[in-house]
């Protein structure tokens, strides 16, 4: 079963994009594991603004903080530029 963080806003969110959803929403902050399918290695953790890679058979978990809604947006924005098959996103 997948699990994607759900948000919750003041107002409805009529967009069916997640992304637009998570920016929609009222500022948040603090810490998310993102889990993909793919394989990542460490030199990802760079390219994704210093989060943390580790591996949970059979995907990758990608960890840190995020100061706003606009971070965590970006950060989705990197993964779903790579094509990566996002699994999950959680708030720690």
């Amino acid at each position: 079963m997948t699990k994607i963080y759900e948000l919750e806003c003041e107002q409805p969110v009529t967009s069916h994009n997640r992304l637009h959803t998570i920016q929609a929403c009222a500022p948040l902050q603090g810490f998310f594991q993102i889990r993909v399918k793919e394989y990542l290695n460490d030199e990802w953790s760079k390219y994704l603004d210093g989060w943390i890679i580790s591996h949970e058979d059979p995907c990758t978990v990608v960890t840190g903080k995020v100061n706003d809604s606009q971070e965590l947006y970006n950060l989705l924005n990197k993964i779903r530029e790579h094509n990566l098959n996002l699994l999950s996103v959680s708030r720690l």
